[in-house]
């Protein structure tokens, strides 16, 4: 089985909590970090380069759009999740 690296992007804590508790069932998904913000999600898009990522829209400052937008999504590469 291999591992694949997971980001959470959101800035509310209840909404991270319910994709942490949804990703315990999938011991292959490894969660490499958690982000409350789009400034936060950049560097750790960045820093761990994620198989899947669970991006918010709707945040304060840089939202997910602005994110996504970033990134290439390729199958190779990243899978964004808005």
């Amino acid at each position: 089985m291999s591992i694949k690296t997971v980001l959470i992007i959101d800035d509310e804590e209840a909404s991270r909590y319910l994709i942490r508790e949804y990703l315990s069932a999938h011991p292959e998904l490894q969660i490499a970090e958690e982000c409350e913000n789009g400034l936060e999600a950049v560097k750790a898009i960045n820093t761990h380069k994620p198989h899947l990522v669970f991006l918010d829209v709707q945040m304060p400052g840089l939202n997910g759009f602005r994110i996504a937008g970033n990134y290439p999504r390729t199958p190779d590469h990243i899978h964004y999740r808005l």
